[in-house]
């Protein structure tokens, strides 16, 4: 995702277009949230789920880091419409 907001600024740089930098720092931002916040969440759970032998309990990290992805999509799209 971090690549995805780097890429973006680019064409926001070179097309000029400062409206461009807001879905850019978007995405930059869910980028650092999902390093920050959901991936330690994530090594906790799976290693809480080794220690009792058990499948790991990730489905809200995993709804999250998709939301984010699709979010990430969304913001892509719609920089791509704005630097045209």
């Amino acid at each position: 995702m971090l690549l995805v907001a780097g890429l973006l600024a680019r064409a926001a740089a070179v097309a000029r277009e400062p409206l461009a930098v807001v879905p850019t720092a978007a995405v930059a931002l869910l980028g650092l949230a999902v390093l920050g916040v959901l991936a330690p969440r994530r090594a906790g759970s799976a290693r809480a789920a080794a220690e009792q032998g058990g499948p790991g309990s990730a489905r809200t990290a995993a709804r999250a880091v998709t939301a984010v992805v699709v979010l990430t999509a969304c913001a892509g799209l719609v920089t791509g419409l704005l630097v045209r």
